[in-house]
């Protein structure tokens, strides 16, 4: 059954990624991670899964950017899948800052629930995090209000 949606973005960036299926981190990782070992694993397109190790170990936590980097040096063809979103800060020096896992060409992006860094990032351990992407014809109605805020309608 159908279902009508209403959705909210802080920029027209996080409005195009999610509606292209995006699976965002539900965990602010500016302050890094404690990787180190740990796997993500990923399929992007239905095209198999794609294992990333946190390895060697950095015995520290991994930065965002280091995560990035982890990600596309093991597997050079997923280059344009991670993103890091920061958010404007609210107090200085405050910046949250989340993993996105997008493919431009809106193709599925799935975390499977067996990766050992899940939980670390905020993607489900009990079944498979998968991305939703919308198509013209699901998407009724966008727009933006006087606070900059970006609105979408979705009927799937």
């Amino acid at each position: 059954m159908a279902t009508w949606r209403i959705w909210r973005f802080r920029t027209d960036q996080d409005l195009y990624d999610t509606l292209n299926g995006a699976v965002g981190s539900e965990v602010d990782i500016e302050k890094g991670l404690d990787l180190d070992g740990k796997t993500l694993i990923i399929d992007v397109g239905g095209g198999g899964n794609r294992t990333v190790t946190f390895a060697p170990a950095l015995s520290r936590k991994w930065t965002p950017e280091e995560v990035v980097a982890k990600i596309i040096a093991a597997h050079a063809d997923l280059t344009s899948v991670p993103k890091l979103v920061r958010e404007p800060g609210t107090r200085a020096g405050m910046n949250p800052t989340y993993l996105r896992l997008v493919k431009d060409t809106g193709a599925v992006i799935t975390v499977r629930s067996a990766g050992t860094a899940n939980a670390l990032f905020g993607y489900s351990t009990g079944a498979d995090t998968v991305g939703v992407p919308y198509t013209f014809n699901d998407v009724k109605s966008v727009y933006m209000n006087d606070n900059k805020t970006w609105y979408a309608v979705t009927y799937k």
